[in-house]
């Protein structure tokens, strides 16, 4: 019961780092590679607050208040390339991951720092199984994101009209849809994802500059496991590399614990290139 608890809580990360990273996606066709770091410098900015003496829920609110200028921020950034294909956008935040990741350093300094939770001791347990409460929010939370963005790209206009500006833009236009205003607005809720993925993630490890590298990898690959363009195939594919990656790492060599999941994952996309519940095109970027 303990290997699914552990499997579990880290599926939940990688899906909260690959739910923003899908939100970008699904609204423009562009693949983030800065989300992984913003989410780390997010983190920091969580504990400078917490470190300045605010209460830890007002310190969560105003990370998530800076997260959206963030996320705005780098819609201006990225904007001037929308007319480009989505690879070069892509390659536009690479560049500022870059960025980012030699910013952390000379600002924070490079020693692993503890983020203290109002969840990041006690138990929960469920049936037969114990999970540690960081374990069960970070669950709980992923669950309810995800959920919140099928609901979002499903059922509301604003949704709809972010997969009509990326299917078709010129239609869209035609049609007075602001491509623009909504550039904002999704890259604004990316970052807040974001922000939420540090803030739950933080209580169960540490706060340092490479936080955010493994659970990357892992939504990328989760990404391409479930499909991006569905946030429940975003939770299926990190649920099921969390689960993979904890079972490898417990009965094999260590060796094995992120070879195995890539391994699925590379069978996965030669029998099915657009996801487990993913459409059949394959991401453009």
């Amino acid at each position: 019961m303990e290997l699914v608890g552990l499997s579990l809580s880290t599926g939940a990360i990688y899906a909260l780092v690959g739910l923003g990273m899908a939100v970008i996606y699904q609204a423009t066709g562009v693949f983030n590679f800065a989300q992984g770091q913003l989410v780390t410098v997010l983190a920091y900015v969580g504990l400078s607050l917490l470190r300045a003496h605010w209460p830890f829920f007002a310190a969560a609110g105003l990370d998530l208040v800076f997260a959206q200028g963030a996320g705005m921020a780098l819609w201006v950034l990225v904007r001037p390339f929308r007319t480009r294909p989505p690879l070069v956008t892509s390659m536009a935040t690479l560049s500022l991951y870059l960025v980012l990741r030699d910013l952390v350093v000379p600002i924070w300094g490079a020693d692993p720092l503890v983020l203290p939770a109002p969840w990041a001791h006690g138990e929960w347990r469920l049936g037969g199984m114990a999970l540690s409460s960081a374990q069960g929010v970070a669950i709980l939370v992923a669950a309810l994101v995800a959920a919140g963005m099928a609901a979002f790209f499903r059922r509301t206009r604003m949704g709809i009209a972010l997969r009509a500006v990326r299917d078709h833009p010129q239609a869209a236009s035609l049609m007075g849809v602001d491509a623009d205003r909504l550039g904002f607005v999704v890259f604004g809720a990316a970052t807040v994802i974001g922000a939420v993925a540090g803030l739950v993630l933080a209580p169960m490890t540490v706060v340092a500059p490479t936080m955010m590298d493994e659970p990357t990898l892992g939504a990328f690959a989760a990404l391409v496991l479930g499909g991006i363009d569905t946030p429940w195939g975003v939770l299926l594919g990190a649920m099921g590399l969390g689960g993979l990656e904890t079972v490898a790492g417990y009965y094999l060599a260590s060796i094995w614990k992120e070879a195995v999941p890539l391994l699925a994952v590379l069978a996965v996309v030669v029998i099915r290139a657009g996801g487990l519940l993913g459409g059949e095109e394959v991401p453009r970027a």
